[in-house]
């Protein structure tokens, strides 16, 4: 739990969605950082994700990270 450095799937829930439309991000959960080609982006509602994008995703203690993680990690279907 805590601090997670995922990668964005090609084909995931996250692969060209803003983090405003992710189903899912409970409170206590933040985007905190995202990295395309090695430049930071602004970490906003309207920030659309993209396959290859590094994020740093903070959850709090009392959740389970693994749904919220599988978001950017899985493909879909």
């Amino acid at each position: 739990r805590g601090a997670h450095r995922l990668t964005v799937a090609d084909g995931s829930v996250a692969d060209g969605r803003s983090i405003e439309e992710l189903p899912g991000l409970a409170e206590g959960t933040w985007v905190s950082l995202v990295l395309r080609e090695r430049s930071l982006l602004p970490v906003r509602g309207d920030t659309v994700l993209l396959s290859g994008d590094e994020v740093l995703l903070l959850v709090d203690d009392q959740q389970d990270p693994a749904p919220v993680c599988a978001l950017f990690t899985s493909p879909v279907g």
